[in-house]
């Protein structure tokens, strides 16, 4: 490709065609093919349920590995129990009997295997995970630009500003929202896995201290409520940020594109203003964002300690003799029982993340809201569907008077349709209204309106 691009410019016919077994191709074509199965079934969530059945044998291996682990955790406190029952009874400098010693012995050699294994399953898990979530972006990355190529994608955010910063939008989709739209899939695992952690590590925890547990559950949801509000508005600052960050780009591009133009009129300086001002608005959300996720970082480190504080104390407080060898199992069960606690703030966040990112990446690839794609796409039989109703109803009107009234259209995906009329009749205004040039004043609409539809 250097050679030749030496030489003359870079075709597509230069570039070597990808291995039909390449694992990124057969991804994307298998997404790509399950994504449009469900925009023709009328899906409400298309790229969810097209991930889910991409992925489901490898999200489901994952889920079972991820509750194994989780269990095993929850064992150790209980081995770790036996261990310190253990020393305590050779620091007493009694004789020990030989139950108790291949007892204490055993526990050790546990603890340690049980150790091990959850070290080894915890990595694993992570670079499975790690690994599945690239696969996963890389298969909607390849449908987004896919579909951009088929002319099938919108420019997100305000329509009246689409003109100038519709590249710059569309770099921060492939940036930054495709990767954020696959979280929400973590999250469904993580809710569903989220009872049985939690009373297990409940249950195992009351078992130990009894009622002790109640202030250092009521610890737990304290803080964690309060990291809950700061999550959430990360989540909705995220969106903001966004947004600001595709007018402070599509600023600068338009500035670029014309700079000649802004020099000749003297708005060049007054250009330069309104790009620093987005900027400004830019850097000031980024700062919000930056406290609303050190703040729970700061608490998360601390929850620990709070929480078995809380825990024992009322223990001590119940004339309950404290022990290693119950205090440290205790102080174990409730980091096992923040853990699944401690991720309903985080879900919190990662939604609002996923909802702001999953918007913006379902408006670029042109999925309708509210409206079913059958539409306008033909069946597995190549076949147009039936009853496509687009227009139902609708009312159009230019502010010169001229009105289109009561219009109900259906069209279907690879037929051509004749409007045939004499002059004068509103035939140009009826495409113009398709277009969504002409103003709408009643009835419902559903159509895709792709970058390259032209009059």
């Amino acid at each position: 490709l250097v050679e030749a691009g030496l030489k003359r410019q870079i075709l597509l016919e230069d570039v070597p065609a990808l291995a039909p077994a390449e694992d990124t191709l057969r991804n994307v074509d298998l997404f790509v093919r399950l994504l449009q199965e469900e925009e023709l079934a009328g899906s409400a969530h298309p790229l969810i349920y097209a991930t889910l059945r991409s992925y489901w044998p490898q999200l489901v291996a994952m889920q079972i590995l991820n509750v194994v682990s989780y269990l095993l955790r929850l064992l150790a406190p209980f081995v770790l129990k036996h261990v310190l029952i253990f020393q305590e009874s050779q620091n007493k400098a009694a004789s020990l009997t030989t139950e108790t010693a291949h007892t204490g012995i055993a526990a050790a050699f546990g603890l340690v295997i049980l150790g091990v294994i959850a070290l080894f399953l915890d990595s694993q898990i992570s670079l499975f995970k790690a690994r599945l979530t690239l696969r996963m972006s890389s298969a909607l990355r390849g449908a987004v630009l896919a579909r951009g190529l088929d002319g099938r994608i919108e420019v997100p955010g305000d329509k009246s500003k689409r003109t100038a910063c519709g590249d710059a939008a569309v770099y921060n989709i492939i940036s930054f929202d495709v990767g954020a739209s696959i979280d929400i899939i973590w999250v469904l695992l993580e809710i569903w896995a989220f009872p049985i952690q939690f009373f297990a590590a409940l249950t195992s925890l009351f078992s130990q201290v009894a009622w002790a547990v109640v202030p250092g559950l009521a610890t737990i949801l304290f803080v964690k409520g309060m990291i809950f509000v700061m999550f959430y508005l990360d989540g909705v600052y995220r969106d903001r940020l966004y947004f600001a960050k595709d007018e402070r780009l599509g600023r600068c591009e338009e500035g670029f594109l014309n700079i000649r133009v802004l020099q000749m009129l003297g708005w060049a300086a007054q250009h330069e203003k309104v790009i620093l001002a987005a900027r400004e608005d830019e850097l000031r959300l980024t700062r919000f964002r930056l406290w609303m996720q050190k703040i729970p970082i700061a608490l998360d480190k601390c929850l620990p300690e709070l929480t078995a504080f809380a825990t024992l104390s009322y223990v001590v407080t119940s004339h309950v003799q404290l022990k290693a060898s119950l205090a440290l199992p205790v102080i174990a069960m409730i980091k096992q029982l923040i853990g699944p606690t401690g991720q309903i703030p985080v879900w919190v966040n990662k939604y609002k993340v996923w909802r702001s990112a999953y918007d913006r990446t379902n408006s670029f690839m042109g999925f309708s809201k509210g409206c079913s794609l059958q539409s306008q796409m033909p069946d597995a039989k190549g076949q147009p569907t039936a009853n496509p109703r687009v227009l139902e109803n609708c009312s159009f009107a230019w502010q010169s008077g001229f009105e289109l009234k009561h219009i109900s259209i259906d069209l279907t995906a690879g037929n051509r349709l004749i409007l045939a009329g004499k002059e004068g009749q509103g035939k140009s205004s009826l495409l113009m209204a398709l277009m969504g040039e002409m103003p709408q004043r009643a009835g419902s609409i559903c159509l895709q309106r792709p970058s390259s539809m032209q009059l």
